[in-house]
């Protein structure tokens, strides 16, 4: 649920990243649209294209979106 995912966008410029954390001990479903440009940070494997993640308990990440 929201409440248990911790994420925002963080914009430098012209760049836009997306910073996701699992703040649970279960699974949660996320859903962003986007493309990814570079993955900077990963627990577990972050999708390239965002229709439906799947964050792992504890899972969290970091990656540049592209426009």
């Amino acid at each position: 649920t929201a409440d248990k995912v911790f994420a925002y966008i963080r914009k430098d410029g012209d760049r836009r990243f997306l910073v996701v954390a699992n703040l649970s001990n279960e699974e949660q479903d996320l859903i962003v649209e986007g493309n990814v440009k570079s993955v900077l940070i990963e627990n577990t494997a972050a999708q390239e294209v965002f229709e439906k993640q799947i964050l792992a308990p504890w899972d969290a990440f970091c990656v540049e979106l592209t426009d």
